[in-house]
């Protein structure tokens, strides 16, 4: 008989436990995170900060007046939109002028409240409901589109 020397091999076997593609997984999701972190990071844009507007009670409720005034406007007329003098005679109070107010029509679209007392004017437009302010004495707008130095109010 022949003596055969058989060497033991000796090799090891890993587990299929699935540690190794755990790790694989939790690699590729902080992957994701990470990348789409920087992407998040790398899209901000600056914001310009709004400026803030203290209005004083009489203002604030002209304020009120105007949106509600918007409202009835568009109940009451049709385009073209009437000037001022027939709002009033339509029944909107708002539009009548007085001691501390007057109106301008500077467009088809938007009427400018004017305070006498120069402690601010108003825009109204009416086809989008915006409405802007300007503190202190603005003078006659000549459209319906106000410069820098009018402050877009959110009522």
């Amino acid at each position: 008989m022949s003596d055969v020397s058989v060497a033991s091999v000796i090799e090891t076997v890993m587990p299929d436990d699935g540690k190794r593609e755990s790790l694989w997984v939790w690699l590729l999701i902080s992957a994701m995170l990470l990348l789409g972190a920087l992407g998040i990071w790398l899209r901000q844009e600056v914001v310009p900060e709004r400026t803030h507007v203290s209005l004083n009670p009489v203002q604030s409720q002209q304020l009120m007046a105007l949106s509600i005034a918007r409202e009835e406007i568009l109940f009451l007329a049709e385009k073209p939109w009437p000037a001022p003098e027939s709002l009033e005679q339509l029944g909107l109070d708002l539009f009548a002028s007085s001691a501390s107010q007057d109106w301008h029509q500077p467009g088809d679209d938007c009427y400018q409240w004017i305070s006498r007392q120069h402690d601010g004017d108003f825009l109204l437009r009416i086809s989008d409901g915006v409405i802007f302010y300007h503190p202190g004495e603005a003078g006659l707008l000549s459209s319906c589109t106000p410069d820098e130095h009018w402050t877009l109010m959110e009522n």
